[in-house]
């Protein structure tokens, strides 16, 4: 099941796979484990941007990379992809929200879905990815209560 988030123009973050991509090319692996993104090479000022977007929100170091990547095709300026079962632009930023403070990709789906109008279109996405994961809403949403609750009292 792909889990793939948007939180911005032509960014798609694969978190099925760990990857960011840029318009259409894989450009980064994230390592949730150690807290690092790798990018696959140099890329254009703008997909670089991009991978340091997703670092700084998630709060992640970037790996340095000196090869430039000659198989890596630049889009003419003004392209804007739409990726088919993303989830929007708002949705994508409440599930990055939640990843940078749980640290986990499913806790994350499961508090945006409960941070989401019910309402938008991003709801049934969300609650398709959820239930091929094979996740139960109410227990998850209680973890992450009791998570939150936990960090509270040790801050």
């Amino acid at each position: 099941m792909n889990i793939l988030i948007t939180p911005r123009p032509n960014l798609l973050i694969d978190l099925s796979k760990n990857r960011i991509i840029s318009y259409e090319t894989p450009v980064a692996k994230i390592d949730f484990k150690n807290g690092v993104i790798k990018p696959a090479g140099k890329f254009s000022r703008t997909t670089s941007k991009q991978i340091q977007y997703v670092a700084e929100v998630l709060g992640f170091a970037t790996e340095k990379v000196d090869k430039k990547r000659e198989d890596f095709w630049m889009l003419h300026e003004g392209v804007k992809l739409s990726y088919r079962g993303a989830l929007g632009e708002s949705a994508s930023k409440r599930v990055i929200a939640s990843l940078k403070e749980l640290k986990d990709p499913t806790l994350s789906l499961v508090d945006a879905y409960n941070q989401t109008s019910k309402r938008s279109q991003d709801l049934e996405v969300l609650r398709g990815i959820i239930n091929g994961l094979g996740v139960d809403l109410e227990e998850a949403t209680k973890g992450i209560d009791a998570l939150r609750k936990v960090r509270a009292m040790i801050i």
